[in-house]
C-alpha cells in the first residue's frame, strides 16, 4: 500500500486581485473604524460601570438588571420606538412602492423624471 502525497497549493493572488484589494482598502478601515469598533465598544461598555476619563470597572449583567427591573423610561422608550417603528416603516415602504410603479410606465419624459 502506498501513501500519495497531495502537495497543498497556496493560493495565488494576481495583480488584479491586489489591485482589488487597494480599492477595498478605504471601505474596510472605515468599516473598522466607524461601526464595528464602536459596537465592539459598547458591547464592552455595557457591561462596566464607566465614566469618561476613568478606569474600566468591571461589573457583569447589574447595567441590565437595573435596565429591566428599576428603569421605568426603557419601558417607555422601548414602547414609544415600537409605535414609530410599526407607523413609519409600512407607509415608507407604501410610499416607495408607489415611487417605483409610477417610475416603470411608458410615459413620455419619465427618463428625465428617473434621473431627477
Amino acid at each position: 500500500m502506498t501513501i500519495q502525497k497531495t502537495a497543498i497549493q497556496e493560493p495565488h493572488y494576481s495583480k488584479r486581485d491586489y489591485k482589488a484589494f487597494w480599492y477595498l482598502l478605504p471601505w474596510i478601515i472605515g468599516f473598522i473604524v466607524l461601526q464595528l469598533y464602536p459596537f465592539i465598544m459598547s458591547f464592552v461598555y455595557s457591561f462596566c460601570d464607566y465614566t469618561v476619563g476613568s478606569n474600566l470597572n468591571f461589573i457583569g449583567l447589574d447595567n441590565y438588571k437595573e435596565l429591566f427591573t428599576h428603569d421605568r423610561e426603557f419601558w417607555n422608550s422601548l414602547k414609544v420606538t415600537v409605535l414609530f417603528a410599526l407607523y413609519t416603516v409600512p407607509g415608507k415602504v407604501i410610499l416607495a412602492l408607489l415611487v417605483a410603479m409610477f417610475l416603470n410606465r411608458n410615459i413620455k419624459g419619465i427618463n428625465l423624471v428617473r434621473t431627477l
